[in-house]
């Protein structure tokens, strides 16, 4: 449209990726060693132009602007664990012990700029006032430890137990975030 009001959302975009890859070792039998490492990219982009337009309800002329933003993340996964499962007579015993860290890192970038000299030349380079720019980077860490033990007599008098620490690290600090154990019986 060459006169009236006009929007072109140029790109707005977003897009993931997420793979994972594991690989378990059995020592014997009745031990065995799982590690899994995952990653999750995520990325959003955005373009809004809103063009000059020669009429307008007050009879000025209006000026192009644009905005443009872009956001990525990227999140890091890294499990590893042993279990043991076995019978000792009339005993039975499992157990898994672990950890899983986790790491996020998020950063971000808008701005909006206007007083382009022609709409088609739309680059934020091109533009006369750069009117707000703004970004921030945010990174996170999360490492938990847990256990698990199984234990039952003759399959008649079972007995769980599960230990789970998590640390949470953030700014380069070190946080116990929770600790608990849950037995049942």
């Amino acid at each position: 449209l060459r006169h009236g009001l006009e929007l072109c959302a140029l790109r707005p975009a977003k897009g993931n990726f997420l793979a994972n890859i594991s690989a378990e070792i059995k020592f014997c039998d009745w031990l065995q060693f799982k590690s899994t490492f995952g990653y999750d990219a995520k990325f959003w982009f955005n373009e809004d132009l809103y063009p000059k337009y020669d009429w307008t309800a007050s009879g000025e002329a209006g000026e192009t602007s644009k905005y443009q933003s872009s956001d990525k993340s990227f999140t890091y996964l890294w499990d590893n664990y042993f279990t043991f499962n076995k019978d000792f007579g009339k005993h039975h015993l499992d157990a898994m012990v672990g950890s899983s860290a986790q790491w996020n890192k998020y950063n971000y970038m808008n701005g909006n700029v206007s007083g382009f000299l022609f709409n088609e030349f739309s680059q934020l380079t091109n533009a006369k006032e750069i009117t707000s720019l703004t970004g921030s980077m945010s990174e996170w860490a999360l490492l938990s430890y847990m256990a698990r033990v199984n234990y039952s007599f003759d399959d008649k008098y079972p007995s769980k137990t599960l230990y789970i620490c998590f640390l949470q690290i953030k700014h380069g600090l070190f946080q116990l975030f929770l600790f608990f154990q849950l037995r049942l019986n």
